[in-house]
This record gives C-alpha cells, sequence and structure tokens, in this order.
C-alpha cells in the first residue's frame, strides 16, 4: 500500500519504481526497449533504495546505452 509518510512507494517486485519525477528533460529509451538496457544504473539506484547513483539519468560516461535512447 502507498505510504510516502512511510517512505513506502508503488514499486515492482525488484524495488523498481512504477513511474518516476526527474528535475531534466528525458532522453526515453526507443521503443520496445527495456529502460535497464538504455539506462545502466537505473537499477541499481532502485535497488539501494536511491542511494546509489543518484544522477543515474546524466549522460555520463558507463551510465547510458545510445544504441537504446532516442
Amino acid at each position: 500500500m502507498l505510504n510516502p509518510a512511510a517512505g513506502r512507494y508503488y514499486v515492482t517486485k525488484n524495488n523498481l519504481p512504477w513511474a518516476i519525477h526527474l528535475p531534466v528533460r528525458f532522453d526515453y529509451p526507443t521503443e520496445k526497449s527495456d529502460i535497464l538496457k538504455a539506462y545502466k544504473k537505473l537499477a541499481d539506484w532502485a535497488q539501494s533504495n536511491g542511494e546509489l547513483y543518484t544522477d543515474w539519468y546524466l549522460n555520463l560516461p558507463g551510465y547510458r546505452d545510445p544504441e537504446f535512447i532516442y
């Protein structure tokens, strides 16, 4: 059950969020591409409860695979 005050949000069984609000323009994955292939640090960020790779969405070396991003 959703309860932001208690730190509980809608996530998958692997702790990946159902939705993301970012402070920058988001370069979305190509059609039918897994977002985890496009953004290589997203899973690590989500599974660490946001402790690791807080900048996972930035275009930094090793963070993205341009083959899967428009």
